[in-house]
């Protein structure tokens, strides 16, 4: 410390020249720098220390640092070969590189630079990142410590353990859980270290050292006043190998208690919280110490740092799943992962449970008059049963009443159909009428108005005074009314069926309505005939429009899928949506006018029509009308 403090002493005391304002970057002098990682390369925790050290690394103005990273992979590859294997590997790969300090990560990395590694990469200053105090103290007492120094790993456990029993104040048991990695064990014995303080609040289930498949067993059947403090599992008492993390996540999905840890990196995969240790921290500790080495002081003298560096977070859908409330989150605590309130996640499955109720009581309600009535007739049935012989007569007589009836409504039926279906094309007739009238005439005067009111504008553009804002505003209302109307037309009459066909109308027609309801739809043509009659077009598209004006108004749908095949002289039209959904029974001769106008659509198409819905499963509307010889092509 004191060589570094002189050695600035003498930059600032240096006469800065003229043109040394602002030195080059070129000017900055190269170190390299190994950082030799304990575990495989997607392990968790070495992606925030990688962050970490490189964010100190970025941020030093003095050096331009070269950093290498390897990879021991340990817990997957403990064989006593492996490490002497790797040493030959990084001495061949640095042979002609000088490294001139190296940053390990976890004991375990430390250990392989003591033994085979110092073989490798002789005689470089090392700093030791993410030891245990332990470990630290050990060091302290061997002669390597000329050699090393380092950053101790926070080690909260009682802090975690003391937060646990707040949450929990009924708690009498710990499960501890950790594996047989060389990794594992260092946690493990920190985490017993810290247990003996609570030896007498808190009886110990001993879990370590299992394979996963007993592990997951024996959380599932814990005594109700426990929960499972997590060390780590690199490795399993089978040998299987796992990152912490995911291994946590199996632990918490079985555990029948909460589950507590200590690191940041288990936050969101099945930790309830507490004050974590942060990983990154480390890093950018162990980087600032490398910087103090490479500009000259000895590993020797510079004491271990550390154990600092918390974040105080808590999952809130574990809270939530152990009703613990979040008034026992500690002041400053912050909560991650919300679980979105009753309403918020079941919105719609409420709304369409008050609305099949509502059904349901309407159809009861009939049920009950329909009841009433059926008393009422039984009553006078009895009472004129005396009558019978006379009322004989007069049931014959109304037996033909009845059949002059049904020819009747035979024929209104009939009368119905052939008013409907001229009303039908007297509609769309009216429509094109009036389509036209808009296009051809209203179109073009608002036009001639644009066209004037722009005049006007350019006139008094410069003019600087209200009037010209009042024009210019006028013209702006003229284009979007003239656009409103043109939008008229097209809807009254949809001229793009002649211009491009049914396939491509359709297209359209389901892009605008997904553009203006919110709402995905899906086009799936198939073979659609191109020599279609006109009325079979508007007939098809005018079910489509009327199909996606029910989904809008009352489905409340997110998804609608349209199909349009032809097949062996038909074409077919299939309208799905994944809404409410309702009951066809129930609408019965109360059906709106939009079912019966689609059905009345399909017979005069000479097709047939058909509707499938049932409540909370969606609806489905299909039409099948004939095409006779028209040709395939979409």
């Amino acid at each position: 410390m004191k060589r570094s403090i002189v050695f600035l002493l003498a930059l600032l005391s240096l006469p800065l020249a003229p043109g040394w304002a602002q030195p080059p970057l070129a000017a900055k002098e190269t170190r390299r720098v190994l950082v030799l990682f304990s575990e495989e390369k997607g392990h968790p925790g070495h992606d925030l220390t990688e962050q970490g050290i490189r964010q100190a690394f970025r941020s030093n103005p003095v050096l331009d640092i070269e950093l290498y990273i390897e990879y021991l992979d340990r817990s997957r590859f403990a064989d006593p070969s492996h490490a002497p294997a790797v040493a030959r590997f990084l001495r061949s790969k640095y042979a002609d590189r000088k490294i001139d300090a190296i940053i390990a990560v976890y004991p375990a990395a430390v250990d392989f630079l003591l033994g085979d590694g110092n073989v490798a990469i002789p005689g470089v200053p090392i700093v030791a990142c993410a030891v245990t105090r332990a470990w630290a103290e050990k060091l302290e007492r061997s002669p390597s410590r000329r050699h090393i120094t380092g950053v101790i790993i926070a080690e909260n456990t009682g802090g975690v353990l003391e937060a646990a029993l707040r949450m929990r104040p009924g708690t009498k048991r710990v499960a501890l859980i950790a594996g047989i990695s060389r990794n594992d064990v260092y946690t493990e014995q920190v985490a017993r270290k810290n247990l003996e303080p609570f030896a007498g609040r808190l009886a110990l289930i001993d879990l370590t050292h299992l394979p996963m498949e007993e592990t997951l067993a024996r959380v599932a059947s814990l005594p109700p006043d426990t929960f499972v403090f997590y060390a780590s599992i690199f490795q399993d008492g089978a040998g299987r190998h796992f990152i912490p993390r995911e291994a946590l996540q199996l632990v918490s999905r079985g555990a029948n208690a909460p589950v507590f840890g200590l690191y940041e990196t288990f936050m969101g995969y099945g930790i309830v919280g507490g004050r974590l240790a942060s990983l990154q921290l480390p890093g950018r500790t162990s980087a600032g110490l490398a910087l103090r080495i490479l500009s000259g002081e000895s590993p020797g003298e510079i004491p271990f740092a550390g154990e600092g560096g918390y974040v105080d977070l808590y999952d809130g859908r574990e809270l939530a799943r152990w009703k613990i409330p979040e008034t026992a989150v500690p002041p400053g605590g912050t909560i991650l992962y919300r679980e979105p309130s009753f309403w918020a996640a079941h919105r719609q499955g409420i709304l369409g449970f008050f609305a099949v109720l509502v059904l349901q009581s309407v159809l009861i309600a009939a049920l009950l008059l329909h009841r009433s009535r059926r008393r009422r007739a039984e009553r006078a049935l009895r009472l004129q049963k005396d009558e019978l012989v006379q009322a004989n007569r007069q049931l014959q007589e109304e037996a033909l009443e009845r059949e002059r009836i049904h020819t009747d409504l035979q024929t209104s039926r009939e009368e119905y159909r052939w008013l409907a279906g001229n009303l039908l094309s007297s509609q769309e007739k009216e429509r094109l009428r009036v389509a036209r009238e808009l296009h051809d005439d209203i179109s073009q005067r608002l036009a001639a108005i644009g066209i004037e009111a722009g005049k006007l504008d350019n006139e008094y553009r410069d003019s600087g005074g209200p009037l010209g804002e009042k024009l210019k505003g006028i013209g702006k209302n003229l284009i979007q009314l003239s656009g409103d109307v043109h939008f008229l037309s097209r809807q009254l009459h949809p001229s793009i069926l002649e211009d491009l066909g049914l396939s491509e109308a359709m297209k359209a027609e389901c892009a605008r309505f997904s553009r203006q309801q919110g709402i995905a739809v899906s086009y799936e043509p198939e073979n659609v005939p191109r020599d279609l009659s006109g009325d079979m077009k508007l007939c098809i598209y005018r079910v489509l429009q009327e199909g996606l004006r029910n989904v809008a108004k009352h489905s409340g749908a997110t998804r609608v899928r349209v199909r349009l095949a032809g097949d062996d002289g038909s074409l077919r039209l299939a309208l799905e949506d994944d809404g409410v959904g309702f009951s066809p029974e129930g609408t019965g001769r109360y059906a709106g006018l939009g079912l019966i106008s689609m059905k009345e659509r399909a017979r005069l198409a000479g097709g047939v029509f058909s509707l499938e819905s049932k409540p909370g499963e969606g609806t489905m509307i299909r039409i099948t009308v004939p095409t006779g010889s028209a040709r395939g092509g979409n």
